[in-house]
């Protein structure tokens, strides 16, 4: 096993990235999968490859989206 394949929790997945824990909760908010919660390097940066839209922006925006009450309720 190489060190892209050694799985990390976020908090060790946001290290090995050299982003922040926020980052990475904002990619699983963007539709990254960490099952068991645990990813590999590789596995994060073939899924940030994949999805060149991903932004912080975005991911708020769907984030938020999802918390928004339907019309009429209060």
């Amino acid at each position: 096993m190489t060190d892209l394949d050694e799985v990390h929790d976020v908090k060790g997945l946001a290290y090995v990235l050299k982003r922040s824990e926020s980052y990475v909760y904002d990619m699983k908010s963007f539709g990254f999968r960490m099952p068991g919660d645990r990813a590999s390097l590789r596995q994060a940066m073939q899924w940030l490859a994949d999805n060149e839209a991903f932004t912080r922006a975005e991911a708020a925006k769907a984030r938020f989206a999802r918390r928004r009450k339907p019309a009429g309720k209060k």
